[in-house]
C-alpha cells in the first residue's frame, strides 16, 4: 500500500506512477492512499478530484482526518506499508522517486 499524507508525497507518487501504464499498481498488487482531510473542500472538488480521475491509475481519498490519525507517516515522505495475509507485515518511508520506484520493483 502506498500512502500520502503530505502535498510532496503526493508529488512523489504522481511523479512515479504518471508514466505507467493502466494496471500497473493491479499488477503489482498495490493501492494508493491519498490523504486530502487538511485540504479545502472547494479546492478538493473543484480541482484534486478531477485530477485524480484522469490519473492511469486509481487513489483511495480519505476526507476525515480521524480515520487517519493512527497511520504510520513521516513529513514528506511517502508511507509505503507491506500486507501480508491482510495484516501489517512492514512499515518503511520514502523520500524520493527512486525510493518509490525500488519498493515498486522498477527504476524511475
Amino acid at each position: 500500500m502506498l500512502f500520502s499524507s503530505s502535498r510532496k508525497a503526493s508529488d512523489i507518487l504522481q511523479a512515479v506512477l504518471g508514466d505507467q501504464p493502466k494496471g500497473f499498481l493491479a499488477s503489482r498488487q498495490t493501492v494508493y492512499l491519498a490523504d486530502m482531510s487538511r485540504m479545502p473542500g472547494l479546492v478538493t472538488r473543484m480541482f484534486a478530484l478531477p485530477a485524480l480521475r484522469k490519473m492511469p491509475f486509481s487513489v483511495g481519498v480519505v476526507l476525515d482526518e480521524n480515520l487517519l490519525a493512527d497511520w504510520p507517516s513521516q513529513a514528506d515522505a511517502v508511507t509505503l506499508i507491506g500486507l501480508r495475509n491482510g495484516r501489517v507485515s512492514s512499515v518503511t518511508f520514502a523520500t524520493s522517486e527512486a525510493d518509490v520506484g525500488g519498493a515498486l520493483g522498477f527504476s524511475p
